[in-house]
């Protein structure tokens, strides 16, 4: 058996290991569901793709032999796809221009964003206005991350929120709710955030 054979062998098995998922195929592809998913031996793509041809329907063998290939050039030029939110990816963009690597493949961008040695303040400044694709989940993850070297400042901003959150719920208990105004919430923020600022 040649290399060449060895490899696409290879590539058959990780594809039917890793993306040939029965429970994920589309049920317009199926022939017949109430046939069993073929085994597959993984030695011999034609042999299996026979199976899968009693299997699927002509348009979902199709579209296997698509995935297939798009499966085998990934592979073979080591490329693999990430899958990013707009706004993430138009913060990227608009780092790369004012970091001078907008005619560069993100591979670069990447790799600068990485580098330690890289002062990454000027571009940096450029996207810190522009919104954020992250959830409420991962948020506090990335204020987590961004402060950890800051020494105790993580901990500060809990001890404040704690303040913040034990004196709104005093205050709620002592006034009515219908007493309750947007001017009393104003006052009661600006008396909490001088202590921030003294």
């Amino acid at each position: 058996m040649t290399q060449t054979n060895n490899k696409d062998k290879a590539l058959w098995r990780a594809f039917i290991d890793g993306y040939l998922i029965p429970g994920e195929i589309k049920q317009q592809d199926i022939a017949d569901p109430t046939q069993a998913f073929p085994i597959l031996s993984g030695d011999c793509r034609k042999t299996d793709m026979a199976q899968l041809g009693q299997f699927l329907t002509p348009h979902g063998l199709k579209r296997l032999s698509a995935r297939f290939r798009k499966f085998k050039q990934r592979s073979q030029s080591h490329q693999t796809f990430i899958t990013i939110e707009q706004a993430t990816l138009a913060k990227l963009k608009r780092f790369a221009e004012h970091a001078g690597l907008h005619e560069d493949s993100y591979d670069l961008v990447l790799e600068y964003l990485l580098s330690p040695e890289e002062d990454l303040q000027t571009a940096k400044l450029q996207i810190q206005n522009m919104p954020t694709a992250l959830s409420q989940k991962e948020l506090p993850k990335l204020i987590k991350l961004r402060t950890e070297q800051q020494g105790n400042l993580i901990t500060f901003i809990k001890l404040q929120q704690e303040v913040a959150y034990k004196a709104g719920w005093n205050d709620c208990k002592t006034q009515p709710a219908k007493k309750r105004e947007n001017a009393d919430m104003q006052s009661a923020m600006e008396e909490f955030m001088q202590t921030w600022e003294s």
